[in-house]
C-alpha cells in the first residue's frame, strides 16, 4: 500500500507531539537538612520521576534510626501537551550519634537494569540551641518514679510536656525499644493538666503517655530520647478571617534519656519466697471446718500485688505432718490498670488431706520482697482450725496413747528375784537373721497393704489428680532435662511443643490444624474451658518473647509450672 503525501504529514506530527510529551526520568534521594542535632530529626524522600517504581531496596540507615515512613505520595499531571508524573517514599530518621555520615544510594529496576540514586551527606552536631526560637518555652522530659528497682518490680515511665505556650496537638514519632523490659501502655488513666515550678518559672505540665516497665534481667539499662512533634500557633501566618486562627507550626522536640539500674532480689532467698516483688496483699480461706480423713478441704489463696504477673506465683506450703498437699490450681489470674499503674490477682486453689484425726491447725503462709522497706515479708495472718474424724483409711490419731511394755512384752515374774541377763536364752545367729529376715518382709507386706488400702479408701478426685499429674510430668520430662541444664532457647521451643501436642492429642486435632490459631478455635468448639484457653496463650506468649523477642533466659520455672498445671487441669477433665 503506497502512502500519501498527507499521511507523511500526520506520522510527522505524531512523532513530535509524542517526544514532545516526554519528560526527563530520574531516580533521586534528597533531604529537608544537611546539618541536624544530636537525636534531632530529619527526612530522606526518594523519588521516581516519570518512571514506574519496581523493587525499591533502601541503603543501609545506621547510624541513624528510622522513626517513621515510608508514606507514600503520588501526583501525575498533564500540561500543554506534556505529562508528568513522580512517586516517592518519605523516611523520617533520627540522629544518634554526632559526626559526619553518607546516606549510600537506593537502588531499583527500570527497564530489566538497575538504577541508583544519589548519596546524601548528614552533618550531625551537638543540641546547645533553643527550640526553634521558643527559647525553654516548651520542653519535654522522660521521668520515673524511681530509676534503682529489683527484676519483677513495676516501674512508671511518663512523657511529660513542659509548656508556657499555646499547645494545639502532639505527635509521638518514636519510642524507645525497652530492651531488657517488659512494657504495657497505660490507656485507662485520665492525666489532668497541673501547674509547676521548673527553672525558676512557671509551667503548664500533662502528661502525654504513661507506660508500665517490667525488668526481665539485672543490669543498667538506658531508654534512648524520644521524638516528639508540637503544634503550636505560627505567629508569622495570617489570619484568614475574623473568626479564623493561625494556621500550626510543627515543631519537633527531643527529650533527655532514661537510666535505669536493675537488681535481682538480694542473698539470702528465704525457701519459700514466692517470687512476687512490690506491694502484696494476702487472703485465705477454706470451705470447711470440719471434714474426714477420706475427704479434702480446700483452701483458696488470693494474692494481689502491682508486680509483674509472671512472678507472681504459687508457693509450696509447709504443712508439717499433718497435711498432704496437692498441686495448686491457679481459678484466677487477672491483671488490670488501677490509679495509673497495672495490678494483678491470682487465686490459688489447694486440696489439703489431713493425716491424722483431732483439731489440725492450718496457718497457710506467703512470703514477697517489698522495694520499699528492701526486706522478705511473710504473711501468716490467717490461722484455722479442723476437726478431722475418723473416716473408712486408718491414719494416726492426734492422741496417741503408749501402751505399758507389759502389754508388748509378758514376762514371767512367778519366780522371786531378779532375772539376770546372763540367765537370759541366747538364739543362734542363723534364727535371729531368720527372724530378721522374716520381720522385714512382714513388714513390707504390710506397708503395700496399708499403701493399697490408702489408695482404694482415697477420693476419686485426688486419685483422677495423681493420674492427671504423672502425665503430665511425662509430657514434659524432655523440658524439665532442659531446665535443669538451664537451656532456655531448647527449653522454651520444647514447653510450646509439649503443650500443643499434649492438647492436640486429648482432643483428637489432627496435624494439619495445629496452628495457634486452629486450635484456640478447635478448644473452643470442643468446650474447653476459657481458663485453660488463656492459659495456653499465656504459655506460648512466655515462649515467643523468648524465642523471637530477645529475651533470653526468663523465669524458666515459671513458664514449667504453668505448663505442668495446664497439662494437669486438662488431663482432669
Amino acid at each position: 500500500m503506497k502512502l500519501k503525501q498527507g499521511d507523511y504529514f500526520l506520522i510527522f506530527m505524531f512523532l513530535i507531539l509524542g517526544f514532545s510529551g516526554l519528560t526527563a526520568q530520574k531516580f533521586t534521594a534528597s533531604t529537608d537538612a544537611t546539618k541536624v542535632y544530636e537525636n534531632g530529626t530529619f527526612n530522606i524522600t526518594f523519588s521516581f520521576d516519570n518512571m514506574d517504581e519496581k523493587q525499591l531496596s533502601l541503603p543501609d540507615f545506621s547510624p541513624f534510626k528510622v522513626v517513621a515512613g515510608p508514606s507514600k505520595s503520588s501526583s501525575y499531571s498533564f500540561v500543554n501537551g506534556k505529562q508528568s508524573s513522580s512517586l516517592s517514599y518519605t523516611y523520617t530518621l533520627q540522629a544518634t550519634k554526632k559526626g559526619k555520615f553518607t546516606i549510600k544510594p537506593a537502588t531499583a529496576q527500570y527497564n530489566g537494569k538497575i538504577i541508583k540514586t544519589n548519596s546524601i551527606n548528614i552533618d550531625v552536631v551537638e543540641n546547645n540551641v533553643k527550640i526553634n526560637g521558643l527559647g525553654d518555652q516548651i520542653m519535654v522530659k522522660l521521668e520515673v518514679n524511681k530509676d534503682k528497682i529489683y527484676i519483677g518490680e513495676q516501674v512508671l515511665l511518663d512523657y511529660i510536656i513542659y509548656t508556657q505556650s499555646d499547645i494545639r496537638d502532639f505527635n509521638i514519632l518514636n519510642e524507645p525499644e525497652y530492651t531488657g523490659f517488659y512494657k504495657m501502655d497505660v490507656v485507662k488513666s485520665n492525666f489532668s493538666t497541673q501547674q509547676v515550678q521548673a527553672n525558676g518559672k512557671t509551667y503548664y505540665t500533662k502528661i502525654m503517655k504513661r507506660v508500665a516497665l517490667f525488668p526481665q534481667q539485672a543490669g543498667s539499662f538506658e531508654i534512648s530520647p524520644i521524638v516528639i512533634q508540637v503544634g503550636v500557633p505560627d505567629p508569622n501566618s495570617p489570619r484568614r478571617g475574623f473568626f479564623s486562627s493561625k494556621r500550626n507550626k510543627q515543631l519537633q522536640i527531643t527529650t533527655n534519656k532514661i537510666n535505669i539500674n536493675v537488681e535481682k532480689v538480694p542473698d539470702p532467698v528465704p525457701a519459700d519466697f514466692s517470687g512476687a516483688v512490690g506491694n502484696v496483699q494476702v487472703s485465705n480461706t477454706i470451705n470447711k471446718n470440719s471434714t474426714t480423713t477420706d475427704d479434702a478441704i480446700v483452701l483458696t489463696q488470693e494474692v494481689r500485688c502491682d508486680g509483674d504477673a509472671k512472678t507472681i506465683l504459687p508457693v509450696s506450703l509447709d504443712l508439717g505432718q499433718e497435711w498432704e498437699a496437692y498441686e495448686p490450681k491457679v481459678i484466677l489470674d487477672k491483671t488490670d490498670e488501677y490509679n495509673g499503674a497495672y495490678h494483678t490477682v491470682k487465686r490459688f486453689e489447694y486440696l489439703l488431706v489431713p493425716r491424722k484425726t483431732g483439731v489440725l491447725k492450718l496457718i497457710p503462709k506467703y512470703t514477697y520482697y517489698n522495694p520499699d522497706s528492701m526486706r522478705y515479708i511473710t504473711l501468716s495472718d490467717d490461722k484455722f482450725s479442723i476437726n478431722v474424724k475418723q473416716g473408712n483409711r486408718s491414719v494416726t490419731t492426734d492422741n496417741r496413747d503408749v501402751a505399758p511394755i507389759n502389754d508388748i512384752l509378758s514376762v514371767d515374774n512367778s519366780s522371786s528375784g531378779t532375772i539376770m541377763a546372763s540367765e537370759l536364752p541366747v538364739p543362734p545367729l542363723w534364727k535371729l537373721l531368720g527372724f530378721g529376715l522374716l520381720g522385714l518382709a512382714l513388714s513390707f507386706i504390710g506397708y503395700k497393704k496399708y499403701e493399697q488400702y490408702k489408695e482404694d479408701n482415697l477420693d476419686p478426685l485426688l486419685k483422677k489428680r495423681r493420674v492427671a499429674e504423672e502425665k503430665a510430668k511425662n509430657q514434659l520430662k524432655q523440658a524439665k532435662t532442659l531446665l535443669d541444664e538451664r537451656n532456655s532457647r531448647s527449653f522454651y521451643d520444647e514447653i510450646s511443643k509439649a503443650v500443643t501436642r499434649y492438647l492436640s492429642d486429648i482432643h483428637h486435632i489432627p496435624f494439619s490444624e495445629q496452628s495457634k490459631d486452629k486450635i484456640v478455635k478447635r478448644l473452643g468448639e470442643k468446650g474447653v474451658n476459657n481458663s485453660d484457653i488463656e492459659a495456653y496463650l499465656d504459655i506460648l506468649k512466655d515462649c515467643e518473647m523468648s524465642l523471637f523477642a530477645g529475651q533470653s533466659g526468663g523465669n524458666l520455672q515459671s513458664t514449667y509450672d504453668k505448663a505442668f498445671r495446664l497439662l494437669t487441669e486438662v488431663g482432669m477433665e
